[in-house]
């Protein structure tokens, strides 16, 4: 399982040697399944899944149970059913025990597999998330894909009406084009950075979603278009992998690429006479000609998306861009909608049909 949280510390990254908490509430969206959906999370790992029943149980017995118990010993997983509201009220002292439990060298990281029906407050949450390794929200992972969507919109629009927000239905379909739906706790952090980048805004528009969700997986992706842009098809596909391994959504990267394929025709345009000698062009002589005629075309502050690049990058994506023809990369940029409608018909094959795309933008 792909940690969303925080790194494993240094020595501490083998997965199957932790604890594993599931905190399952009393009206489970997960039941009666949570024991195979829950072990189809640790595949390898042939998890012992141990099942308690939460119901009319103190926080402090539970506790006492733990420490009288060998949960921690070895390869466990632990589904708390029926854990209440009022139980999470004082989950501080869950908290403690696991420091104690560190202290005294008995447990690894925990992980915490949590279920959003269980969990009355995001604060209260916040109040334990350091002292676990990651955390999941199960709530989606039993669903069919239907309801699973469906769930999911349910929560983002929730979050949208409680930051007395509207969102329009092209940036809702652009957030689950670029977000997984597997881990609801995944998908609030993903929609509440949205939420933060709108400001004082009435309603959150397509753009206000690509400009953070795009925007903040750049970084990560840059080394791939830079592996496209060399023409190394064989470091393209080791970056793809990278990525996947590292959890980023292949929709997310595919997204990416497409923003930056934009961009490169925006510059293509621009600029339809036959590439010069791109040895002929360095970045001081690009600066004092071609960026001028960039400011002059496009205005100052360059709008979306060259907003925000820094004169070098501009000059990485011309050099790019003029090794392509227009007709490229208008081809290009439809086949990433005939992409985006495979990864979503095929998501076991995410990666080949990433590669293929990439195949097809080297030729």
């Amino acid at each position: 399982m792909p940690a969303r949280g925080k790194r494993p510390p240094k020595g501490s990254k083998d997965i199957s040697q932790k604890a594993h908490f599931a905190l399952l509430g009393p009206t489970s969206l997960i039941a009666p399944k949570e024991e195979e959906i829950i072990a189809s999370i640790f595949k390898g790992i042939a998890p012992n899944i141990e099942v308690i029943d939460c119901e009319g149980r103190e926080i402090d017995g539970l506790v006492r149970l733990f420490d009288t118990s060998s949960i921690l010993a070895g390869r466990r997983i632990v589904i708390l059913r029926n854990f209440s509201s009022a139980l999470f009220d004082k989950i501080d002292q869950f908290k403690k025990w696991l420091e104690r439990s560190k202290k005294k060298e008995k447990a690894n990281d925990v992980i915490l597999l949590l279920e959003s029906e269980a969990m009355p407050s995001a604060k209260k949450v916040s109040k334990v998330i350091e002292a676990f390794f990651s955390i999941t929200d199960l709530s989606l992972k039993g669903l069919p894909q239907k309801e699973r969507l469906k769930r999911a919109r349910e929560i983002i629009l929730e979050m949208a009406h409680d930051a007395g927000k509207g969102i329009s239905e092209d940036a809702i379909a652009s957030f689950f084009n670029m977000t997984s739906i597997e881990d609801a706790a995944f998908l609030k952090t993903e929609f509440e950075k949205v939420i933060a980048s709108v400001g004082a805004g009435d309603v959150i528009r397509q753009e206000d979603v690509l400009s953070v969700l795009v925007e903040t997986k750049q970084d990560a992706v840059y080394e791939l278009t830079q592996a496209i842009g060399d023409g190394d098809k064989r470091r393209s596909y080791k970056v793809i992998a990278n990525l996947i391994a590292n959890g980023f959504h292949p929709l997310a990267i595919l997204q990416v690429l497409s923003l930056w394929l934009r961009r490169l025709l925006i510059l293509r345009l621009l600029f339809p006479d036959p590439a010069p000698s791109l040895e002929q062009v360095p970045f001081n002589k690009f600066k004092d000609t071609f960026l001028k005629t960039i400011g002059e075309s496009l205005g100052s502050p360059l709008p979306y998306p060259l907003d925000k690049l820094k004169p070098y990058a501009i000059y990485s994506l011309w050099k790019v861009a003029m090794t392509y023809t227009i007709l490229d990369l208008k081809q290009a940029i439809q086949n990433v909608a005939e992409f985006d409608l495979l990864i979503k018909t095929n998501p076991s094959m995410d990666r080949l049909y990433l590669e293929q795309f990439v195949e097809r933008l080297l030729q």
